[in-house]
């Protein structure tokens, strides 16, 4: 039962997001940028995110330079956008959207959501983790692990986002869960899909007690952000169950 939810939801996500505006980006040839010599600020950061339209390259390359720039920020107003900027570019540069298209068009194709088939999904899954790492999709999720770990508290019981959640919109957080969990199945050469029956099984650092995540390996700014990402959805029903994908990754119970 719990693989047919999750390859259920799996499909469904798919099919969402391939409406969503990642696939107005190409994938070509782009010159290599300088993290460096990128000056971004609150007030020029909206111009960094149209150039960056469709340069995928530049968008990491932005996001890494609002990495480095967001511990020096003491503007409370600033710091919140260039994170959700920088977030949302470090998304756009995974690759998760192009990965999609490219392995999952056909795959989507006259789909029979009522009959889904395992071996498909396990195949699809597959052809996209494929796309996404050739894309350089870990990285991107490497910038969002760093990102966001000031942000976290850890000192509880599991993590949870102190502060600037409130500016986080619903899409960005599924996709950068989703980001952050095709990390996860990348680094672990031994991933079967048809073995997920837990969150352990995505990492053994990850557990639960059927309600929230917990991280084993505080250290581990990977496992942190997501389970932080999904305890912020859990403990959040009221903002996150009305965007049908977070609702769906928040009843989801191969994330329990």
């Amino acid at each position: 039962m719990r693989k047919a939810v999750f390859f259920t939801l799996l499909m469904f996500i798919l099919a969402l997001l391939s409406c969503d505006n990642f696939f107005g980006k190409s994938w070509g040839s782009h010159r290599s940028y300088d993290p460096a010599k990128i000056n971004v600020t609150g007030a020029n950061v909206d111009e960094w995110i149209r150039a960056s339209f469709g340069n995928p390259v530049l968008a990491k390359a932005v996001s890494q330079a609002i990495l480095k720039k967001l511990p020096k920020i003491t503007n409370p107003v600033e710091k919140a956008k260039l994170l959700e900027a920088g977030l949302r570019l470090a998304v756009d540069s995974s690759g998760l959207g192009e990965s999609i298209l490219t392995a999952g068009t056909k795959s989507l194709k006259d789909l029979d959501f009522d009959d889904v088939d395992e071996n498909t999904i396990k195949e699809l899954l597959e052809d996209i983790l494929k796309d996404f790492e050739s894309k350089g999709g870990p990285k991107s999720a490497d910038i969002i692990g760093a990102m966001v770990s000031g942000f976290i508290a850890t000192s509880g019981d599991y993590p949870i986002f102190d502060g600037y959640p409130d500016n986080f919109q619903a899409g960005d957080v599924a996709e950068a869960i989703l980001v952050l969990a095709l990390a996860q199945m990348s680094d672990a050469d031994d991933f079967d899909i048809n073995d997920w029956e837990s969150i352990s099984d995505l990492n053994p650092g990850l557990s639960t007690d059927g309600t929230h995540i917990f991280v084993d390996d505080l250290d581990d700014a990977n496992l942190v952000a997501l389970a932080a990402y999904l305890n912020l959805i859990i403990d959040n029903p009221d903002k996150y169950n009305d965007n049908p994908l977070t609702e769906a990754i928040g009843n989801a119970s191969f994330f329990n």
